[in-house]
């Protein structure tokens, strides 16, 4: 239970990007933070709370991913050498919605 808690970083990536490196990124950027509370931290990732096997988006399904990025502090928006993400509409949404939200 002490590692349940309310997420205060959105994981924004590209679904056929590599987990691994997903994972290693975090691991990185946020292992060596300086700030106590930055060590504090619990990351929101999709693929665990969304059917990534369905064909197309519910306004449900965006309406989830609306109210998480207004709950977090951050958005980590994991970004590959080719920066595949940044052609992907629905990344791109993601990154829209964060700067958007009070």
């Amino acid at each position: 239970e002490r590692f349940v808690k309310p997420p205060t970083v959105f994981v924004s990536h590209r679904w056929k990007g590599e987990f691994r490196f997903l994972v290693e990124r975090l691991f990185k950027q946020f292992n060596y933070a300086t700030d106590e509370s930055a060590r504090d931290i619990s990351v929101w990732i999709d693929v665990f709370s969304v059917n990534q096997n369905q064909n197309e988006e519910t306004a449900e399904d965006i309406e989830g991913f609306e109210r998480v990025i207004q709950q977090t502090k951050t958005t980590a928006f994991n970004l590959d050498k080719k920066g595949e993400a940044l052609h992907r509409v629905w990344c791109l949404y993601e990154l829209w919605k964060t700067f958007v939200h009070p």
